[in-house]
C-alpha cells in the first residue's frame, strides 16, 4: 500500500516548533499544508500555492487559527516508515509529487508524517552568499549577485553537468573567455579564441567530421587557412587556393561530367589552358563562338574585331576579291600581315 491521506477533516496535528496566528482566506482542514496568495490558503502541488505553514487546526474563509512551520500529523492510512510525503496537485498529502515536486516531510508509521516546509525548497529564497549543494561541495547552485545563477561541478562525475529534455534560452549564452562548448569528447567543439574569432573543431575521428543540414547563410567572408581545401564528396574533388592570386577548382574525373558551370560564366581576367588540353564541343547542336555581328574576336594576338564585311561572289580571275579575303584573314589574325 502507499500513503493516503485523511481528506474528510479526521487529521491529528502536533505542532514541532514556534506557532503563528494566520487569517484564512478560504477554508482549510487540520494538517493542510498552507500558503500565502493573496491570503493564507490550501497549498497546490502545482506550483502556485507553495507550503508554508500547516494548520494546527480547521478553520473557515475569515478565521484566524494557529499554524506552524513543522508538525506530526496523523490519522492517515497505508504508508511505510521511511515514505516521503509529497503536497498533492489539489493540495493535502500524496504518496506521489503534485505537477510540482514539493517533498514536505517522510511517514514515521503507517497513520503519520513527519513534515516540515524547511524540507520545501518551491518558493525559497536562498540568502544571498548561500548555496544549495548536492552530495558535497563541489556541486552546486549558487547567485553571486542580481540577475546571475550558477550551477557548478567540480567535474569529478563522468558527466559534469547533465541537462536533459528541451532547453529554452531566452537570452544570450556567453561562455568565458577561450572556453569551449565541447560535443561527445574534447576534439569536437565550438570556442572563441579571441574577440570576433570562432572555431568549429572535430580532430576528425568521425566520418564526417563536421555537417552543416540546411541553407547556410555568410554575410562575411569565409577564408580557408593557406593551402586548405574546401571538399565535395571525396578527396578528389575540391576548390582549393594554393598559393597567393591562384584558384584550382579540381576533379578526378571520376564524373560523367568532371565539372559543370551551369549558368552564365563572366572571366574578367585571362583563361590559360594547360598544355595539351582541348576545348570539347557537343556533337548535337554545337558551340558558336560569339552570338552577335557586333562581338568582337581576334586570332593569334590579333585585336578583336566585329564580323567582317561581305565580299561579294565574282567571277574569272579576280584578284579585288581574292585581296578582300586575305584582308580579312589578315584581320581576324588568321594569317600573317606580311
Amino acid at each position: 500500500m502507499a500513503l493516503t491521506d485523511n481528506t474528510t477533516g479526521g487529521r491529528s496535528v502536533m505542532e514541532i516548533g514556534p506557532k503563528v496566528k494566520i487569517t484564512l482566506a478560504e477554508a482549510v482542514k487540520a494538517g493542510d499544508p498552507i500558503g500565502y496568495s493573496s491570503g493564507w490558503k490550501l497549498a497546490l502541488g502545482d506550483g502556485t500555492i507553495p507550503a508554508q505553514l500547516f494548520a494546527i487546526a480547521a478553520g473557515a474563509s475569515g478565521d484566524v487559527i494557529e499554524a506552524a512551520p513543522a508538525a506530526l500529523i496523523g490519522g492517515l492510512s497505508g504508508a511505510t516508515a521511511g515514505d516521503l510525503a509529497y503536497l498533492a496537485t489539489a493540495g493535502g498529502f500524496s504518496a506521489t509529487a503534485g505537477t510540482v515536486v514539493e517533498t514536505l516531510g517522510a511517514a514515521v508509521s503507517a497513520t503519520e508524517i513527519m513534515v516540515s516546509v524547511r524540507q520545501n525548497l518551491a518558493g525559497q529564497i536562498v540568502a544571498a552568499a548561500g548555496k544549495l549543494f548536492f552530495r558535497d561541495s563541489g556541486l552546486y547552485v549558487h547567485s553571486s549577485a542580481d540577475g546571475k545563477l550558477k550551477i557548478a561541478a567540480d567535474g569529478t562525475g563522468t558527466d559534469d553537468i547533465t541537462l536533459s529534455g528541451t532547453i529554452t534560452l531566452d537570452d544570450d549564452m556567453i561562455t568565458p573567455t577561450d572556453k569551449k562548448v565541447q560535443f561527445r569528447d574534447t576534439g569536437l567543439y565550438i570556442n572563441s579564441g579571441a574577440d570576433g574569432k570562432l572555431t568549429i573543431s572535430s580532430d576528425g575521428a568521425g566520418a564526417d567530421e563536421i555537417t552543416l543540414a540546411g541553407t547556410v547563410t555568410l554575410t562575411d567572408d569565409l577564408i580557408t587557412p593557406t593551402d586548405k581545401k574546401i571538399q565535395f564528396r571525396d578527396t578528389g574533388l575540391y576548390i582549393n587556393s594554393g598559393a597567393d592570386g591562384k584558384l584550382t577548382i579540381s576533379s578526378d574525373g571520376a564524373g560523367a561530367d568532371d565539372i559543370t558551370l551551369a549558368g552564365t560564366v563572366t572571366v574578367s581576367d585571362n583563361i590559360t589552358m594547360a598544355d595539351g588540353k582541348n576545348i570539347i564541343t557537343n556533337a548535337t547542336t554545337g558551340t558558336k563562338i560569339g552570338t552577335a555581328a557586333s562581338q568582337k574576336i581576334g586570332f593569334w594576338n590579333a585585336d578583336p574585331v566585329i564580323q567582317q564585311a561581305h565580299i561579294a561572289n565574282t567571277s574569272g580571275d579576280d584578284a579585288t576579291a581574292v585581296n578582300a579575303i586575305l584582308v580579312v584573314l589578315e584581320t581576324l589574325g588568321f594569317t600573317a600581315t606580311s
